[in-house]
């Protein structure tokens, strides 16, 4: 029995992305030529407007060539991609079809094409695709959050990894899916992360399947054995049933180029130190950019502050404390002051450090804190003097929390990975991780920022963290 899947998964919903796919693509060459020669917006004015039906030529060769880019960059192959990869995807499909438009262009004899048609094109083309496929995707969400569209899925383990994948999908409905078993080598006894759902062991998986209406597998045990896996594959596929797993390197920093074939051997190319110059380059410049203007038009800001810290507690107004950099280097990190001034020697009264079972803590009203400062961290301004960390070049604007050194002296192997990347004011755990108690869950977001680390991302996070700030949720 071949299970049915939300038709926006399935071949109408393929259909649909093609068909706003072609109809932006025209409305962009519509767009690129009306604003060249008619509405005159670019250019020479005084240009009069070609034959359209020369246009019309380019127009059937460019909707082929961006629909297949499209295709080529992953936007037709049905995988769950978030937004932004999604959008990378869409601008190097149109950046690529620029290029190749525009060379075509120059070799083509028989008539003379306008660059800036083609380059406005392309850049309609982005733009209504992009626009057309977040409200596509919007709608896909509400679906799914309502539960119109959810997908019943068997989870496969029930150590690390398939717990937390079952606490990121209990957690986020929009992802659409609902894990309704699970299932391992050895029965599961009660277990709280696994309440109200059918259990078994790998051998009732045909049961559980269908029992639970499940159309989905998750197998989220990467040291599955290889013959078990063959027999879960043959299973899933006899059922119509698909079947997703979490590779053994599913959080090291590796992408498609990494993968080459040695005597029909797949390996796996593993390098987390790449040195890409250009983009290093690019965030550093836009750092020094960003922090100076910053420091430039808050200078007001930090005026008040330090004249409201000066009244309330009196002095110093800065608070300077060692935090740990890239590769473990120490640096001094600066804070607007919102604690009493014998902070340090206080906090022994308030928490044991040696007892905690993780090197964190987050206390809850802290008396320590000044009715200032209280102020000051919800809507995170106590970070404004770590403008002057980006600009010596200590910091990022965006990048991973920076951390006490007796917190990092108590890392493991794997969370020392976070260290590989410059510290940020603002990142992915300080925007979804605001106030965690869990060093684990703070320290999964810094490493999937350093597996996707971009400036679009970048980008995407400084337009999160002003509605993070804003709501103050998670400030302490």
């Amino acid at each position: 029995m071949i299970l049915r899947r939300p038709w926006t998964e399935g071949p109408l919903g393929l259909g649909f992305l093609l068909t706003i796919d072609f109809l932006a693509v025209f409305d962009a060459f519509a767009l690129g030529y009306l604003v060249r020669f008619h509405w005159k917006l670019l250019g020479d004015s005084s240009t009069l407007a070609p034959d359209p039906a020369e246009y019309l030529k380019a127009w059937v060769l460019g909707v082929a060539m961006v629909l297949t880019l499209f295709h080529a960059y992953g936007l037709y192959h049905g995988r769950k991609r978030d937004a932004l990869a999604n959008l990378t995807a869409l601008i190097r499909a149109g950046a690529v079809a620029m290029v190749f438009i525009v060379a075509l262009g120059y070799f083509y004899r028989g008539f003379s094409y306008s660059r800036l048609s083609v380059i406005s094109t392309c850049l309609f083309g982005v733009a209504l695709s992009g626009g057309f496929r977040i409200a596509w995707e919007g709608y896909c969400r509400q679906l799914r959050v309502t539960g119109k569209a959810v997908i019943p899925a068997i989870l496969i383990g029930s150590k690390d990894i398939p717990r937390f994948l079952a606490k990121r999908v209990a957690e986020d409905s929009g992802l659409g899916l609902k894990i309704v078993a699970v299932a391992d080598e050895h029965p599961i006894g009660d277990d709280d992360d696994f309440v109200g759902l059918a259990r078994g062991t790998l051998q009732d998986l045909p049961e559980l399947i269908a029992s639970t209406g499940a159309s989905e597998v998750l197998i989220g045990h990467p040291a599955i054995q290889h013959h078990q896996l063959l027999e879960l594959i043959q299973c899933c596929e006899q059922r119509g049933v698909r079947i997703r797993m979490v590779p053994a390197t599913y959080d090291l920093l590796i992408d498609v180029r990494d993968f080459e074939d040695v005597g029909g051997i797949p390996f796996v190319t593993v390098n987390e130190r790449r040195s890409r110059p250009l983009f290093r380059g690019a965030k550093r410049a836009l750092d020094i950019v960003m922090s100076s203007v910053l420091l430039l038009l808050l200078t007001p800001v930090f005026v008040a502050i330090a004249v409201a810290t000066r009244v309330d507690s009196g002095c110093p107004i800065l608070f300077r404390q060692t935090r740990v950099g890239r590769d473990g280097q120490p640096f001094s990190m600066l804070k607007f002051r919102t604690m009493v001034v014998d902070a340090e020697e206080r906090l022994a009264d308030l928490v044991d450090l040696d007892k905690l079972d993780e090197p964190v803590f987050k206390l809850e009203n802290d008396p320590r804190v000044t009715r200032v400062g209280r102020w000051l961290r919800r809507l995170s301004l106590d970070e404004l003097p770590q403008l002057v960390n980006v600009l010596r070049g200590e910091m990022s604007i965006v990048g991973p929390r920076p951390e006490e050194a007796r917190v990092v002296d108590r890392y493991d192997v794997w969370e020392k990975r976070r260290l590989k990347l410059k510290p940020g004011i603002t990142g992915l755990q300080q925007i979804h991780c605001r106030g965690s108690k869990s060093l684990k869950e703070r320290v999964r977001w810094d490493i999937l920022y350093l597996r996707r680390e971009s400036l679009l991302l970048d980008a995407w996070i400084l337009f999160r963290t002003v509605g993070v700030v804003l709501r103050g949720r998670g400030a302490r």
